[in-house]
């Protein structure tokens, strides 16, 4: 399966895969992944940004080594506990209620949040908080991002992830290391903490604002190939694509069409319609209420019960 293009035949065909191109020119040659390569590279120097927060507090509240260790050990106990409650009480409640796109912005909007609170109180506990609040939500963010790969070609998809998550990974992750050490060369020992912990601040919320907009460019073009994988991917590619759909919320207007046919496709399987009868439940738009009438004569039956499940999953017949 290709990787389609935005928009236009050109952008289609300057992002399909090309037999024997390497991953290194295939990731070069498109523009998604790309994206992607983005926000993990800003993701890894915001991780050494926060690193370099944490220990200059901490070194300020801490002058002993024995001191600094027992709290480090205290802050990575409760910060590690706090994720799993997270994960286990909230994360799932979270993409239900509003969606994987939308749960990629909550993280960005909480980490920005925090870090705005750092660069206007630069002090130990502020700083404290920003960075819990950032390792906490790192799950919800790792989840959103795996879907995200999930969109490459099947036969790119390992290499994609193996770049991201390998050499991607490695490469930002020393930059960001070098980016702190040029930060703390540049910054005049004159500064006070307070001070060289705002200017962090602000070079950080620099950074999450280049996210955002990665992550509205990623949410848009995420859309667009899941859209072109139900019009014209194979029957495994559909499924996949619609059970993305429905179970993060990746939905649009234009796209309900898309849906509608193949829950009225003759030639599909029964487990496609079910699926994307599943998604139009999940939208819920009124306009497609007759479609969904009209398919619960047909004669399949399982596609008549995942009419009446669609029908019913509608808030106005959840409330009757």
């Amino acid at each position: 399966l290709a990787l389609p293009g935005a928009t236009g035949a050109r952008a289609t065909k300057r992002e399909e895969p090309v037999k024997g191109q390497g991953l290194f020119a295939y990731v070069r040659s498109n523009r998604y992944v790309l994206v992607l390569a983005g926000i993990v590279s800003i993701s890894w120097v915001l991780t050494r940004a926060f690193d370099v927060a944490f220990a200059t507090v901490a070194d300020a509240r801490f002058p002993s080594a024995e001191e600094y260790v027992r709290f480090s050990g205290l802050y990575l106990v409760a910060t590690s506990l706090a994720a799993v409650l997270f994960d286990v009480l909230l994360l799932n409640r979270l993409f239900d209620r509003i969606g994987l796109t939308k749960g990629m912005v909550f993280v960005t909007n909480a980490v920005a949040a925090g870090v705005a609170v750092m660069l206007v109180a630069p002090s130990f506990w502020p700083v404290i908080a920003g960075c819990a609040v950032r390792n906490i939500l790192l799950d919800m963010q790792s989840t959103s991002l795996q879907v995200m790969q999930g969109a490459s070609p099947a036969s790119r998809r390992a290499g994609v992830n193996a770049f991201l998550e390998g050499y991607l990974a490695t490469a930002a992750g020393a930059l960001g290391a070098l980016m702190m050490l040029a930060f703390d060369r540049l910054v005049p020992d004159s500064f006070a903490m307070a001070d060289s912990l705002r200017l962090l601040a602000a070079l950080m919320l620099l950074l999450l604002a280049v996210r955002s907009w990665l992550n509205a460019r990623l949410r848009t073009r995420f859309f667009e190939i899941l859209h072109e994988q139900v019009r014209g991917g194979d029957e495994d590619t559909k499924l996949r694509a619609l059970e993305t759909l429905v179970e993060h919320k990746f939905y649009r207007q234009e796209g309900i069409g898309l849906v509608i046919d193949a829950a009225k496709d003759p030639h599909a399987s029964a487990r496609l319609k079910e699926t994307a009868l599943t998604t139009l439940g999940a939208v819920a738009d009124p306009t497609t209420l007759r479609v969904l009438y009209n398919l619960l004569s047909s004669k399949e039956r399982p596609v008549r019960l995942g009419a009446a499940r669609a029908i019913a999953a509608f808030p106005a017949m959840k409330e009757a």
